[in-house]
C-alpha cells in the first residue's frame, strides 16, 4: 500500500503541476496547447488506471474525457473555435463526481464518507469523532458544490480566463488549504488521538478499496 500511495501521490502532484501550465495556456489564449495539455493529463491518468487495474468507472471516464479532448483539438485545427468549450467539462465532471460521491453518503441511513475513512483507517470511530467527521463530510460536499457553481458562473459569462483561475488555481488551492488546515485543527482538538500527517492520509486515500462505497448503513 505504501508503494501504491507513493505512485498516486506522484500522479496527483504531476496533475496539479499540469493545471498551472494549462491555466497559463488558457490566459494566453493558446487554446490548442491547452487542449493538448488536458488531453495528455487525461490519457496519462487513463493509462495509469489500466496499468494498476483501477476502477472501471475511472478508466471509462478518463477515456471518454481523452477522446473528447482529442476530437476538440481536431475540430479546433479545422477552424471550429467553439471546440475550446470542451476544456470546461473535465473539472466540472471531476468536481461533480466528488460532489455526488460525498453527498450521497449524507443521505439518511448512510455512513458519512469521512466517518467511513476514519473507521477503515483506525478500525473504529470513537464517539467524539462521529459528529466531527459528519461535519467535515458536509464541508467537503459544500466545497465541491461551490467550485461547480463558481466555475459554471464564469463559463456562462464567457470568461475562460476567470473560469481557468477558479477551476485550476483558486479552488484547488482552497481545497489543499482546507485539507491541511483540517488536519492541524483535528490534532489541536483531539490531541494524539486525532493526530495524522496529511501525507499519511493521502497514502491511505490513494488505495482504491477506500473509495468502494456501497450502501453502508451508518456504522460507528
Amino acid at each position: 500500500m505504501r508503494m501504491w500511495g507513493a505512485m498516486q501521490t506522484a500522479r496527483v502532484g504531476l496533475s496539479l503541476v499540469s493545471f498551472l501550465f494549462l491555466h497559463m495556456a488558457v490566459i494566453r489564449e493558446a487554446y490548442g496547447v491547452a487542449i493538448m495539455i488536458a488531453f495528455t493529463v487525461a490519457a496519462a491518468n487513463a493509462a495509469f488506471e489500466f496499468r494498476t487495474r483501477g476502477s472501471r468507472q475511472a478508466r471509462s471516464a478518463l477515456l471518454v474525457c481523452a477522446a473528447a479532448l482529442l476530437c476538440a483539438e481536431i475540430a479546433l485545427l479545422w477552424g471550429y473555435p467553439g471546440a475550446i468549450l470542451v476544456l470546461i467539462a473535465p473539472p466540472l465532471f471531476i468536481n461533480g463526481f466528488l460532489l455526488f460521491f460525498f453527498g450521497r453518503t449524507l443521505l439518511p441511513g448512510r455512513e458519512p464518507l469521512i466517518t467511513r475513512f476514519r473507521r477503515l483507517e483506525k478500525g473504529q470511530v470513537a464517539a467524539p469523532f462521529v459528529s466531527y467527521t459528519l461535519r467535515i463530510t458536509q464541508l467537503w460536499t459544500l466545497l465541491f458544490a461551490t467550485t461547480i457553481g463558481l466555475a459554471l458562473m464564469a463559463a456562462l459569462m464567457g470568461d475562460l480566463g476567470l473560469w481557468s483561475s477558479i477551476s485550476l488555481i483558486y479552488m484547488p488551492v482552497a481545497m489543499a488549504a482546507f485539507f491541511a488546515g483540517e488536519h492541524a485543527y483535528r490534532a489541536l482538538r483531539f490531541g494524539a488521538e486525532g493526530r495524522t500527517s496529511p501525507l499519511q492520509t493521502l497514502r491511505f486515500l490513494a488505495h482504491p478499496d477506500v473509495w468502494s462505497v456501497g450502501d453502508d448503513v451508518g456504522r460507528t
